[in-house]
Order: structure tokens, then C-alpha cells, then sequence
């Protein structure tokens, strides 16, 4: 009986028989009789079928596609093509062979055959047999010698090889029923391991032990023309219920003349028998037969070798890795390495009597790793690189980054997984991100402070204001008072008291305008934050003007010179940029040295923001004052050496600092100062 055995995909094997009904092939279980596993679509692709006794493939529009031997088939019932025995069927990474079904196990050998049997015709298969047969009498075996001789040289794999003889040999004796290939087991004894026989044909095979020791001993091939005639079956009672008419048989010799099996061909039934012309062919069949299993036995064994040394060099590699490496199917442990095993803590060999390493994943992955592997199996997007939480023997968590993909292992597609252990780093993102959680929490708690604290400044700073405020003009009637009676004193009985009492009232008038002065100052300081303009473009030359013109008598007196460069426009509230120039043109006069004040003012593109520059050659100042004179009521010089009150430079740092701007000095005693502020654009 035909039957498909699977050689590739499925499990090696007889996977279905073939009936009189069609079959189906394909990933619908419900309606296919062969069942694909690892198709995307669930849907039939291919069908075989009987018509008029010979089996039919059609491609049923495959997305895949369908090959026989290499050959993709044209979809439809215009593509459909018969089948003979030892046809491979492809369909994407699955392999089918049609063939018969004959077992190893029904071998009856010939128990009774203790006399010589009639051979009639042997031939010593050490000749040339290229040059046994005639080519101009027996051009069509010729053509079937050349035609076998191409297909099988195509082959690179023994088995592929053994599979397609049998057949073959029916290809080139038409009149033959059975052909077979019998090789050596492990003790020697020869065994028809590749069969081909009519369909529905189940008898047994059997085999003559002395044709067996005649063709192997003798290295000759043996033609037996009539088997009923022959005296030595005549014999034998299980042979005489036989159908066999006629038998050729070969060996199969190595170029060293090593026996590597026998060739066997059968005619079952029928009044035809063999002739010495196939007993030759037979032969040469025989001997290029024997080349290609040589060559395909040395190519797999030097396939196997290099496989050996990869393997080899491989697992060095994969095993000395610091990266842990798992390979499995279905979550079954194929290989893993020492690293991989560390990581949860297990040996290797703990890791490899696990029916899975799926219970290394923590519970609430485990599904999603199950989804991912099958999209990947399928050959649909997964991912590759991800993070993932696995468990270790203990059962304490240990987070992996994972590299996975798909590849072939042992002829099968399994799931390569790479994995670093990142659990500390996991941990230090934890406590960063805590750390981080922490800190924003406390600099939200300090900023409140901090918003808290700035309104409580802003509300003492209004009650300060409006303290000032208040005390300059509840300050400034009884000062006036006091001022207007002493002076009414003054006017009057200057020279009618003594010296001293004269003194006493110029030291009380004098106070009480140094007082007036004072309070007028504060008033002005606390004004600064309250009494002012909008920000809006001024030219600073207009602001310099109008700072000279109210010093004028001052400049006049002094003999100062000021002289400035071109100034640029700035927004500002041009009436408070005057009370900057004007104290610092004023300081400038006041402090002045023995030769008449010469001042400077400048201004210089800095980026974002203009720096201004006031310059004077006057007495100067050490270093360690410039943070104090901007402090108010800070005075470096006495009353009666330098007046003054100590709020004028306060007043410009306010200014300037409501500006969005900073202010600062340079200065060398005895070598003048200059002082800088700077505005924002």
C-alpha cells in the first residue's frame, strides 16, 4: 500500500496511508488529514488523490507553495502531476516522500536451502561496467542508466539516496515488480532496507542466505533466469507458495572493493524473465549506485565533522560565557550553561531534569512568555530584546535583560534566549527613583516654606515701607518746629548769651537739618517699591541729561568734568534710572581727591544685558567695603569729614535690582572707583 512517510517537520514516520479517497494536507484540523503545525493560516493546501489508478498531487493554492523534487507545482487542477514512488513532497519547512509500505519486519528467509542453488549467469563486478553495455544495441538502457545516474547524483543525503534506488530500478527493468536494497546491520547480517513493490503487495520478502553469501563472499552478481526451475527452490517448501518468476542481484562495492549491500530485483509474476543484458545493466546500476552512497556517506560524514568541531567550538564559547544561555522547545530545557544555571541559582544539571524552565518566570509573566514564544515559532514579530522578572531556586526575584530568537537545533526550530542579570541595577533604579521621589517631595515641602516665608518678607517689607513712611512724616512737623524756633533763637539773641550757649544752638540747628536730611532719604528708600513707572524704552542719554541738570550747581562748584559715550535705549523706569545716576554722579563729587572730580560714563553690549559704567578719580575705597557701602545707614567717612546719611547707594541697589539688574564696585584707594549696574534687555 502507498503511503507518505514524513522525513522533515513531523515526527520521522508513516504518517498517513494512502486510500481511495482524497487526502488533504494543511493547518485546518478539522478538515485536513495530515495537519501542519506551525502554518500561520488555517487553511488546506494541498490534496492527493486517485484517478484512474495512479495517485495525483494539486497545489490548492498554497501560499507557501508545493514542490515535488524540488519542483513547485503551478497551483490548481492545471498544475496537478502524478506521483511515483520516492517523490518528495515539500510544503514550506515540512518534507513528505511517496512510497510503499513494506516492513522490515515480514523478512522470511529460505532456512532450507542447504544445496548450491543453479546460477546461471555471474559476472565479476570488478570490471569496467561503464563498458559492459552495448550502446548502440541497448540505447534505452543506456538512457535509463544516465537518467538514474542524474537523478541520484543530485542527492547529497544517504537516506535521500537509499529511498530513491528501489524505485529507480523499477524505472529501468519496466518488467520487474519489486526492487529492493539490502544493506548490513550491526551483525553483519543483510537486511532489505529500501523497498519498492506493487501497491497492495504484502507478502514477504525473502531471502536466500546462499544467493546472499554468493553475491557478498564472492563479490559477483548472481542472475537466477527461472526460479521454478531452479533445483534449489524446487526444494524449498516457503518458497514454493511464492510469485516469483525471475531475480538478478548485484552488490554494491566501495572503490576499495568494500561491500557496502546488494542490489535486488524481482520479477513477481508473468511469463518474462531477466536476461544477462540486465544482469549487466543491473551491474553498472550497482556501480554507480555505490559511488553516490559513497560520496553521500563521505559528505555526511564530513558534514558531521565539521558539526562535530562547531559543536565543539560552540559550546566552549556558549558554556564559558558570562551571559546566561538557555535553548528550549516549548519551555523544555535543550541546553543551558553554567551562567544561565547561576542565575537561578540551580546547577546545569538541576536546570536539565526540569519538565520546564517556564516555572522560572514569574507567575504574572509566564502567559505573555507562553503568547511570545508561540508568535515566534510562527514565524510572526515578537519581541526580542526586553526586560523580564525571573525566579531563582529560592523563590527571591531576579530581573534579566533578554535577547531571543529563533533557530535550528538538531534539525528542529527551537528558541535561543541570552539573558544578563540586571537585578542590581534594577535595584539602584528602585532606590534612585525613591531617592528621586523623596527629594521632590521634600523641595516641594521647602518650596511652601519658602513661598511662606517670601510673603511674610513681602508683608514686613510693606509694614516697613509704611513704617518709614509714616515715621518721615509724623517725624517731619516737630522736626520743622524745632528747626523754625532755634532758628527764631538764633536770629534773636545770637551774641546776647555767652559762647557756649551760641555753639549749643548752631549744634541744635545743625542736627535738625542733618535729621531732615535723614528722614528725607528714607522716605525716598521706601518709596522705591511703591512710587514707580512702568518698564518702557528710554534712552539713557536723556536719563545722564537730566541727572547733570539737577547736579549742575554742585558740577559748577567742584570744577567736575562728566563725559559719557553714545548710551543705548533700555526698558526701564527712566525716573528711578535718573536717581541711580544722579548718587553715583553725587558720590562721585563728594568723594572727590585734591584735583577736581573727572567722571566717566560707559555702557558695553554684554549678551543679554547692558553693563554700565561710572568712573571718578576720587579718593578711592578698600576692597573689604564693597559689600558694606551698599548696606543703608552705612557710612565710611564722619559726618563732619564727609556728610551724608549712608541710603544713597542703598537706594541705587534697589533700583536696580527691581530692574532684574546687579550692581557692584572697583576701586583702589587713592586711585578712584568705578561702579557698575547692569540692566537686562
Amino acid at each position: 500500500m502507498a503511503v507518505l512517510r514524513a522525513t522533515r517537520g513531523l515526527e520521522r514516520g508513516v504518517v498517513s496511508e494512502l486510500e481511495s479517497t482524497p487526502l488533504l494536507i494543511g493547518r485546518n484540523p478539522h478538515k485536513c488529514d495530515i495537519v501542519l503545525e506551525h502554518f500561520a493560516v488555517s487553511r488546506e493546501h494541498a490534496r492527493i488523490e486517485l484517478l484512474d489508478g495512479i495517485w495525483y498531487l494539486q497545489d490548492l493554492h498554497s501560499r507557501n507553495g508545493v514542490l515535488v523534487n524540488g519542483e513547485t507545482l503551478t497551483p490548481g487542477p492545471i498544475g496537478r502531476t502524478p506521483l511515483q514512488l520516492g517523490d518528495r513532497i515539500e510544503i514550506a519547512a515540512f518534507e513528505l516522500v511517496y512510497t510503499d509500505d513494506s516492513s522490515l519486519s515480514d523478512i522470511e528467509y529460505v532456512t532450507d536451502d542447504t544445496d548450491t542453488p543453479e546460477i546461471l549467469t555471474t559476472i565479476d563486478c570488478s570490471e569496467d561496467s561503464s563498458r559492459v553495455v552495448s550502446m548502440a544495441t541497448e540505447q534505452g538502457r543506456l538512457n535509463a542508466l544516465v537518467g538514474i545516474i542524474a537523478d541520484l547524483s543530485r542527492e547529497l543525503k544517504f537516506n535521500k539516496v537509499l529511498e530513491k534506488v528501489p524505485s529507480s530500478l523499477l524505472r529501468a527493468f519496466p518488467n520487474a515488480q519489486r526492487g529492493c536494497v539490502l544493506l548490513p546491520d550491526g551483525n553483519g547480517e543483510f537486511l532489505p532496507t529500501a523497498i519498492c513493490q506493487p501497491t497492495g503487495e504484502t507478502d514477504s520478502i525473502h531471502v536466500s542466505r546462499t544467493i546472499l553469501r554468493e553475491i557478498t563472499e564472492q563479490r559477483q552478481a548472481v542472475l537466477s533466469r527461472n526460479v521454478a526451475d531452479d533445483s534449489r527452490f524446487k526444494t524449498s517448501s516457503s518458497v514454493r507458495e511464492l510469485k516469483l518468476q525471475s531475480l538478478i542481484g548485484a552488490p554494491l562495492l566501495n572503490g576499495n572493493g568494500g561491500l557496502l549491500g546488494v542490489l535486488q530485483v524481482e520479477i513477481l509474476e508473468g511469463d518474462e524473465q531477466f536476461t544477462s543484458e540486465d544482469l549487466k545493466l543491473l551491474i553498472a546500476i550497482a556501480r554507480h549506485v555505490a559511488i553516490v552512497m559513497e560520496n553521500t556517506r563521505l559528505h555526511e560524514q564530513q558534514l558531521l565533522a565539521q558539526r562535530a568541531e562547531f559543536e565543539t567550538r560552540f559550546r566552549a564559547i556558549v558554556e564559558n560565557s558570562l551571559q546566561g544561555i538557555a535553548i528550549h522547545r516549548d519551555f523544555k530545557p535543550l541546553f543551558v550553561n553554567h551562567a544561565w544555571a547561576k542565575l537561578h541559582g540551580f546547577t546545569v544539571e538541576e536546570v536539565m531534569q526540569l519538565e520546564n524552565i517556564l516555572v522560572l518566570i514569574a507567575p504574572e509573566e509566564r502567559e505573555e512568555a507562553q503568547r511570545q514564544a508561540a508568535l515566534r515559532m510562527q514565524g510572526k514579530q515578537a519581541r526580542t530584546v526586553y526586560q523580564a522578572q525571573h525566579l531563582r531556586k529560592d523563590g527571591s526575584p531576579v530581573w534579566l535583560d533578554k535577547f531571543t530568537s529563533v533557530i535550528d537545533w538538531d534539525s528542529q526550530r527551537v528558541i535561543y534566549t541570552a539573558a544578563i542579570d540586571t537585578t542590581k541595577r534594577k535595584e539602584a533604579e528602585a532606590a534612585l527613583q525613591q531617592a528621586h521621589d523623596e527629594l521632590e517631595h521634600r523641595i516641594l515641602e521647602r518650596t511652601k516654606e519658602l513661598e511662606d516665608a517670601k510673603s511674610e518678607l513681602e508683608r514686613s517689607n510693606r509694614d516697613l515701607e509704611q513704617f518709614a513712611n509714616s515715621v518721615s512724616h509724623d517725624l517731619q512737623a516737630p522736626l520743622r518746629t524745632v528747626n523754625s524756633y532755634c532758628q527764631l533763637l538764633k536770629n534773636r539773641y545770637e551774641g546776647q548769651f555767652d559762647q557756649d550757649a551760641d555753639e549749643f544752638l548752631e549744634s541744635i540747628i545743625a542736627g535738625s537739618r542733618r535729621m531732615k536730611r535723614l528722614l528725607d532719604d528714607l522716605l525716598q528708600y521706601s518709596r522705591v517699591s511703591t512710587d514707580t513707572h512702568p518698564l518702557q524704552p528710554t534712552d539713557f542719554n536723556n536719563v545722564l541729561q537730566e541727572a547733570l541738570h539737577n547736579l549742575n550747581i554742585q558740577i559748577q562748584e567742584t570744577g567736575a568734568v562728566v563725559t559719557s559715550d553714545p548710551l543705548p535705549t533700555v526698558t526701564a523706569d527712566g525716573t528711578q534710572l535718573m536717581q541711580v545716576m544722579q548718587n553715583l554722579i553725587a558720590n562721585a563729587i563728594k568723594y572727590r581727591g585734591p584735583e577736581p572730580p573727572v567722571i566717566h560714563v560707559h555702557a558695553v553690549d554684554d549678551g543679554d544685558e547692558w553693563i554700565f559704567s561710572v568712573k571718578d578719580n576720587g579718593v578711592g575705597l578698600d576692597e573689604k567695603h564693597f559689600d558694606r557701602i551698599f548696606v543703608i545707614f552705612q557710612r565710611l567717612f564722619a559726618e563732619h569729614e564727609r556728610p551724608g546719611t549712608g541710603v544713597g547707594l542703598s537706594i541705587c541697589k534697589r533700583i536696580v535690582e527691581r530692574h532684574g539688574g546687579r550692581i557692584w564696585v572697583e576701586s583702589e584707594v587713592g586711585k578712584g572707583s568705578t561702579f557698575f549696574f547692569s540692566l537686562p534687555k
